[in-house]
């Protein structure tokens, strides 16, 4: 019995005179504004806080260095309690990794601080104002009334607030407006419904700032602009001397005019051919404006109905003219099939007689 009772009071004894042999370790964090961050840029008032796995020693001063982007020779730290030290530094110029060290500090026991934080030991220098670019993927152009999916690609990681706005300018003004965020940190759209205005659009971005807080840049480096177009159609108008018809005889002299809705392109050439009661080649049609063609031909024999069709030319941004028109797109062909007359007795020696036969297309005409 005493034996045991011995061997339990060494083992005691032992014990409450363990000594501490591991080195204290710290854990950084980074403050701008109280705002925990871990990039930051030029100018920037960066508070960097020691958290320590054990009391520290009053002396000597804790202390840290820097390597990396801007070096820094070990410093005094500002302590805060036994545990917690701070120190206040600006940022520098350059864009890059700056890593921070433990120096000199040494716990209750003496045992010497471990220079390499346990965690938090890089922030981020970065002075270097953000990108974007629009991704269009397969769309070359667009036309009035689409509704678009604009994306865009940012060169890094965006800050949350504030989110990055669009704006446009071109043949359509875009005031400034919210993207909306994608999946990542990189990628937003903004969809747009396309207006009625053809020609070129060009898009902007403003106001959203990378992790260190430098504002984008407002030129994008690609797909900055894109097309609005659409296939031009014309509405054809039928003339014979000035009058405005929808039936035509042989002989007759019809001019057709084609009424644009968009501009047309000198090169090529606006063209227009024929079919039905006549085939009419593909031919030339000769401007009177930028919207306005004209052709003029005579009427060949035949009955029925004439169709005509625009042929070659584009509108300004390169669309190829629709080729049925939006509206008059035939003419009638009427004809005299035989005709006769004769003198005959109406108790007037200068009557004539005259007989005349029609061929027509109007159903409702029974002779």
């Amino acid at each position: 019995m005493r034996k045991i009772i011995t061997s339990i009071a060494l083992i005691i004894g032992f014990s409450s005179n363990a000594q501490d042999v591991t080195a204290p370790t710290a854990a950084l964090t980074y403050t701008v504004n109280d705002n925990t961050v871990t990039y930051v840029k030029q100018n920037d008032v960066v508070t960097i806080t020691a958290t320590f796995s054990e009391a520290m020693a009053d002396s000597p001063t804790v202390q840290i260095y820097a390597e990396g982007l801007n070096s820094m020779p070990a410093i005094n730290m500002n302590k805060v309690n036994s545990t917690s030290y701070t120190y206040t530094l600006t940022a520098g110029s350059g864009d890059g990794n700056q890593n921070f060290r433990m120096a000199t500090g040494i716990d209750l026991e003496g045992n010497v601080i471990t220079s390499t934080p346990s965690s938090g030991d890089i922030v981020t220098v970065d002075n270097t104002a953000p990108t974007a670019l629009i991704s269009w993927g397969e769309i070359t152009s667009v036309s009035p009334g689409d509704v678009v999916s604009v994306e865009f690609d940012f060169s890094e990681a965006m800050a949350d607030s504030p989110l990055p706005q669009i704006s446009g300018s071109g043949v359509e003004t875009i005031a400034l407006a919210n993207m909306v965020r994608l999946e990542g940190d990189r990628y937003y759209k903004y969809t747009w419904t396309v207006g009625n205005n053809l020609g070129e659009q060009i898009f902007s971005v403003a106001t959203g700032t990378d992790l260190a807080g430098n504002i984008t840049q407002e030129t994008l480096t690609a797909g900055a602009s894109i097309f609005i177009k659409t296939p031009p159609t014309a509405s054809l108008v039928y003339t014979v001397g000035g009058n405005v018809v929808d039936e035509v005889d042989e002989n007759d002299v019809l001019t057709i005019t084609a009424t644009f809705d968009y501009e047309i392109k000198d090169s090529p050439l606006m063209q227009i051919s024929g079919s039905g009661v006549e085939t009419i080649p593909t031919s030339n049609m000769t401007k009177v404006s930028s919207t306005v063609y004209t052709y003029t031909y005579t009427v060949g024999s035949g009955v029925g109905v004439q169709k005509f069709f625009l042929e070659t030319g584009e509108g300004l941004y390169d669309d190829v003219v629709t080729s049925t028109p939006s509206s008059g797109v035939d003419v009638i062909y009427k004809s005299i099939l035989n005709y006769t007359y004769e003198d005959f007795d109406l108790n007037n020696p200068d009557a004539v007689k005259i007989n005349i036969i029609y061929l027509t297309n109007d159903i409702n005409l029974n002779t």
